[in-house]
């Protein structure tokens, strides 16, 4: 497997030229931050329809940053899917595990948008 490595400001100009990137960076956070909002006290079908979504989002964000070199962002929105998965169909179940890994990956969004 190749190593792993941020890619160089040079290379994230290639990527993104125009720097719209961040722009998504914020409106993901916004995203995710709106469908976690009551998510624990949410009807089971709003619960679940919002964590499908909130699963999806958090797939394309690692995917995404991942390749535009934020590999913190990428690796906590990896993280959140997975937990999304085991999770999301359990119910009443407590949901603190994928708040955990929903804030890990909210603090690594605003980190990567205070840097760039």
């Amino acid at each position: 497997m190749p190593e792993r490595r941020s890619i160089t400001a040079d290379e994230l100009t290639l990527l993104d030229p125009d720097g719209t990137f961040s722009s998504r960076l914020a409106a993901d956070r916004d995203v995710l931050t709106g469908l976690a909002r009551g998510l624990g006290s949410a009807p089971t079908e709003t619960r679940q329809r919002r964590l499908a979504e909130m699963e999806a989002l958090a797939h394309r964000l690692g995917g995404a940053a991942g390749t535009f070199g934020y590999l913190t962002v990428s690796d906590a929105a990896f993280e959140l899917e997975a937990r999304i998965a085991v999770r999301r169909g359990e119910g009443e179940s407590p949901f603190a595990e994928i708040e955990g890994r929903l804030a890990a990956l909210l603090g690594t969004l605003e980190e990567a948008l205070r840097e760039r």
